[in-house]
């Protein structure tokens, strides 16, 4: 190997080891509201093992790996990895067709199963479409952004009813994190799994997780998101707000992340905000006012400060093979991203980790007025 490739390869070890500590602590907590968890971690770990895919074709290893259900492991993997960027970088017209598609299934999905009375109930007093996963009354989750990050596995189209769905979709999603356990296992070497504490469990009462179901597709009783863009404009954004709350509140808090897995979702979530958002000030600036508009130019400057296509650190984050950067820079083992992240915005790590922190802390303010979510 190259050097910068030797220290990829470390990398990609190190938040293997992470993302094996992750699913420990999964498999030693059981409690209602864990698939919730689960499906929310999953793009993150296929990233990791879409880390592992692209080294092992760079260097023409072939390695076997299974079907799921006719879909080739590698295929699902990349599908799932960059489900986190939640269609950011399609057209914007091809993002609301394709999340009120899929919610209108849902939602007609939901009725599939009830009996009579049940019926006359919905037909009298509508149908909730739309659940909201919470930790301490912070939304991290929700029902349409996980359809988004089991795209591949949740086939709408073709399934009679829910309870199918429910079915399919939970022996599906049981042996694509089988899978995905054993594939980053298998590649894990010693040194690494030496920091793994396989006892470990969720830092976590239940209890500080709730799921609310509201109505959104029902315009005479929707009592979620009322700002004035496109109901699905608006819904694109709260996917974003979920998973930026993941990534900065139940990744430390509940897996008590703080390696560079951590940080690299955390950049990849800060990324992805910002290209949302100008996307928004693209095609809706008529919908919103002077100051949001100011704000989202000032969020975009910042990022930009940082993010330049000189630096390649976009890519260097988005990806696990290193370029662009002097091998030299690299001189403590434990701190390869810090020093990687620090050679390419010019400043101290935790100083630059404070400015992402306070433009994160502004982009879901601004996400909250603009779809109107109160907490």
């Amino acid at each position: 190997m190259e050097p910068l490739q030797k220290i990829s390869f470390v990398l990609l070890s190190q938040e293997s080891a992470e993302s094996k500590q992750i699913m420990y602590q999964l498999a030693n907590s059981r409690f209602k509201q864990q698939d919730q968890l689960s499906i929310s971690i999953i793009p993150f770990l296929s990233s990791v093992c879409d880390g592992w895919l692209t080294l092992f074709k760079l260097h023409n290893m072939d390695m076997e790996l299974p079907n799921i259900e006719n879909i080739p492991f590698d295929k699902l993997v990349k599908s799932t990895r960059v489900s986190y960027k939640l269609y950011s970088d399609k057209k914007h017209n091809k993002i609301n067709n394709k999340l009120q598609k899929a919610g209108l299934e849902r939602l007609a999905l939901l009725k599939t199963d009830y009996n009579f009375l049940q019926k006359k109930i919905v037909k009298l007093f509508g149908q909730k479409d739309l659940g909201v996963f919470t930790l301490d009354g912070v939304p991290y989750g929700n029902t349409s952004q996980l359809s988004i990050y089991l795209e591949k596995v949740l086939d709408l189209k073709s399934t009679s009813s829910l309870s199918d769905l429910e079915k399919n979709s939970s022996l599906f999603l049981t042996k694509y994190s089988e899978y995905i356990a054993s594939f980053i296992n298998s590649v894990i070497t010693q040194p690494f799994k030496n920091s793994i504490d396989e006892k470990k469990s969720l830092s976590l009462d239940s209890n500080r997780l709730k799921h609310d179901d509201y109505f959104f597709y029902d315009e005479k009783r929707k009592n979620l998101l009322g700002g004035n863009l496109p109901i699905d404009t608006q819904l694109f954004l709260f996917n974003i707000l979920c998973q930026n709350n993941f990534i900065n509140n139940v990744m430390p808090i509940v897996f008590q992340t703080s390696g560079s897995l951590f940080y690299r979702s955390k950049l990849q979530t800060y990324l992805t905000s910002i290209n949302c958002l100008s996307l928004i000030l693209k095609k809706h600036s008529h919908s919103i006012n002077e100051r949001q508009i100011q704000t989202i130019k000032q969020l975009v400057e910042e990022k930009e400060k940082y993010f330049t296509f000189e630096n390649k650190l976009r890519n260097n984050i988005f990806h696990y093979g290193i370029q662009e950067v002097p091998v030299s820079i690299f001189k403590d083992t434990n701190h390869y991203f810090e020093e990687m992240v620090e050679y390419s915005v010019g400043i101290n790590f935790d100083y630059f980790i404070s400015s992402v922190d306070r433009s994160c802390s502004i982009i879901n303010q601004l996400l909250c007025e603009l779809v109107i979510y109160k907490l």
